[in-house]
């Protein structure tokens, strides 16, 4: 079987967009019979797309060809010209793999080009691809129905999305949520329970990308621990870790300030440097283990859908405050610690200090335990709809 792969910043693996979609990329490899896999892609970061694959896709290393392009007009001409090769030498992928970000671009792109090019040509195909948000789920749509006649009458178009199961002519729409795991979990995931005996004092880690300066969640989470440390007193080990990332910053920035920790980095600097980018992911894994809790109480939209910062902590046994924006589309919100989006400093520092009086005892283990079994299961639910998709 040939796989072809489209996508838009692979190389970005921090990114959740980027990490999702080759977790599916790998996950559809392990489950067909793969002679050889294309995989186009715009690099904008520099970065060699084969040593990212190499750590976190190595099922499609020795399969693929791998083409690169900074820019996505020249992507969409030279596509044009690889796809008409490709069949004219009887290469023809029979699945063709979108995403992630602006799939709907790509997507509009070779239905054109094949409907235009080939669409009197016997074929049969599927195509899969991933859609991250609603505006692009609405755009698909869009770009499907300037194109009722030829391919979508012939093809299999499947949308991978979190959001719905539905039937639209000849698109299928299948809720994979949440993506595949990926595989350094199975290691690590044994670590965590253990981890909770061993914490001498209550770790909230405030992750996400955050811009350091007028960023209002940023402002009221900072307010609200102190207010929180207040109700304590000087004594409690507690301590407020800022994890951010940015892509504008050349050296990690540490700063210890009190009970606050401020880490501010660009992993991808650490890949350039000759750092793998499985050692990169694991780094990121050990934060959460590190941590008491995982705070993501946003105001403001910050993530794709699903967000990876929610499920990964879940799935590794770390429970998660979140904003309603967060966790809108997750559906089990029973293990996860809630607060609406327009919340006050004081509800903030009175639910900090719920958790803190509640952390490594029965109530917190059953919420840990309960949130790597979901978890799992939930992993294990996408990967199966996904072999239903490729069996048919």
């Amino acid at each position: 079987m040939r796989l072809m792969i489209i996508g838009h910043n692979l190389e970005m693996f921090t990114e959740g967009y980027s990490r999702v979609f080759l977790r599916f990329c790998e996950t559809v490899a392990h489950n067909v019979n793969l002679d050889e896999a294309l995989v186009i892609n715009i690099n904008r970061y520099n970065i060699p797309l084969l040593t990212v694959l190499k750590s976190l896709a190595p099922k499609l290393v020795n399969v693929s060809r791998i083409i690169e392009f900074k820019d996505l007009n020249i992507m969409s001409i030279a596509i044009n010209h690889i796809i008409e090769f490709m069949y004219t030498n009887s290469l023809r992928p029979e699945i063709i793999f979108f995403g992630p970000l602006r799939s709907h671009l790509h997507i509009e792109l070779l239905l054109r080009v094949l409907k235009e090019r080939f669409i009197r040509k016997n074929y049969s195909m599927k195509m899969v691809t991933i859609i991250n948000s609603l505006k692009h789920l609405r755009e698909f749509l869009s770009a499907t129905r300037t194109l009722r006649i030829g391919l979508l009458n012939e093809a299999k178009i499947y949308v991978l999305n979190p959001f719905v199961d539905a039937d639209y002519r000849n698109v299928r729409f299948v809720r994979t949520y949440p993506p595949p795991v990926d595989p350094t979990f199975t290691e690590i995931i044994g670590l965590t329970m253990p981890r909770l005996a061993d914490m001498s004092k209550t770790i909230f880690r405030f992750m996400g990308r955050i811009r350091l300066r007028d960023e209002s969640t940023l402002i009221l989470v900072l307010q609200a621990f102190r207010l929180f440390t207040k109700m304590l007193g000087d004594h409690a080990e507690v301590e407020l870790v800022i994890d951010a990332f940015r892509e504008d910053v050349s050296e990690p920035l540490i700063m210890q300030s009190s009970k606050v920790k401020v880490v501010v980095d660009n992993p991808l600097i650490h890949v350039k440097r000759g750092s793998k980018p499985l050692k990169v992911v694991w780094s990121t894994f050990k934060k959460y283990m590190k941590s008491s809790y995982v705070l993501l109480p946003y105001r403001v939209e910050q993530f794709i859908h699903p967000p990876l910062t929610l499920l990964e902590a879940l799935a590794l046994g770390v429970p998660v405050l979140a904003s309603d924006l967060v966790t809108k589309w997750f559906p089990h919100k029973d293990f996860v610690i809630k607060i609406n989006s327009n919340y006050s400093v004081e509800e903030l520092a009175k639910i900090l200090k719920h958790l803190y009086d509640v952390y490594g005892n029965s109530q917190y283990y059953q919420l840990s335990v309960r949130a790597i079994e979901r978890l799992n299961a939930m992993f294990r639910e996408t990967v199966e709809a996904i072999k239903r998709i490729l069996r048919e």
